[in-house]
């Protein structure tokens, strides 16, 4: 099994810091880690697209940020631990990582993520990987499922992305290496309310 580790975003404007919920997240992964059920760990995410359309460049990624937290303070080796840098969402996540993962020749999955992201997170990454892979989804707690304005945002995304992907084929890696990050669904800005979850400050 290989654990993948969601980003968050930046919880500060020097992307130096990750929002509280990541830190709660990569404890559960690291503590699973510690159980022996599985030798790799990739922490996954570049920076979310609102940067890239608002003209900012980060100075970290998200998987750097995630990777030091897990080897340098929960003592993971660094020999088990990957970074996804690429992404820009959560479909990129998924794509990315399955092409680590395709190099690893394993077909069981853990991904973690925030509670309020895990409709969205399963359905992307069981649409992107296929059928022919075992997928688990391990929850942290948020606090923001009765944030009624924050659970709206997540809705808009989900919809908007079911939509960008509803011509593809489960598993069609060709399908998405051509439109991901060219299609014009990524060169729309998003409302503001979920610019600010993607990039962390919520």
């Amino acid at each position: 099994m290989i654990q993948i580790a969601s980003g968050y975003g930046f919880a500060d404007e020097n992307f130096s810091r990750m929002p509280e919920r990541s830190y709660r997240l990569l404890q559960k992964v690291a503590e699973d880690f510690q159980l022996g059920e599985t030798k790799v760990i990739i922490a996954a995410g570049g920076w979310s697209i609102n940067y890239d359309l608002a003209g900012i460049v980060p100075t970290h990624t998200e998987a750097e940020l995630m990777a030091d937290y897990l080897i340098d303070i929960l003592h993971i080796p660094q020999e088990n631990v990957l970074r996804e840098e690429r992404s820009r969402d959560t479909i990129g996540n998924a794509y990315f990582c399955k092409g680590i993962i395709k190099k690893l020749g394993c077909m069981h999955v853990r991904i973690y993520c925030a509670d309020y992201h895990e409709e969205r997170l399963r359905w992307i990454y069981k649409k992107i990987f296929g059928p022919e892979y075992s997928i688990e989804i391990c929850t942290v707690e948020t606090g923001k499922m009765q944030d009624s304005a924050f659970i709206e945002a997540q809705h808009y995304a989900f919809e908007r992305q079911k939509e960008f992907l509803k011509s593809m084929t489960e598993g069609d890696d060709a399908w998405l290496e051509k439109r991901l990050y060219n299609d014009p669904y990524y060169q729309s800005k998003r409302p503001e309310k979920l610019a600010t979850i993607a990039m962390g400050k919520e």
